[in-house]
């Protein structure tokens, strides 16, 4: 997702949920106010007299310090991988699917 001044707080925290922490830490309740459903990221860095190129460059680079998701997505598949094996060394299930 790119970030940029015209981003809604929103559309952040939907693609991000930890974002939260961000602002609260900013002491930006976003998470009570009825306006993140339509407030842009430079909306908000006027509202509490913050530099909007200053938000967005803090909000980044915390973005990028939170662990990826692909690694997480592909640790979830060598699970589901490493499960399946294990139910097929089993016998309990078949090439063609779930024995019966």
């Amino acid at each position: 997702m790119i970030v940029d001044k015209n981003t809604t707080i929103n559309e952040i925290l939907h693609a991000y949920p930890e974002a939260m922490k961000f602002f609260n830490e900013k002491q930006m309740a976003c998470g009570s106010c009825f306006a993140v459903k339509f407030d842009t990221l430079e909306n908000g860095a006027l509202m509490h007299g913050m530099e909007v190129s200053v938000l967005i460059s803090q909000l980044e680079q915390f973005l990028q310090a939170l662990p990826t998701r692909i690694a997480s997505a592909q640790h979830k598949l060598a699970r589901f991988a490493l499960t399946s094996y294990l139910c097929l060394d089993e016998g309990l299930v078949s090439n063609s699917g779930w024995n019966e």
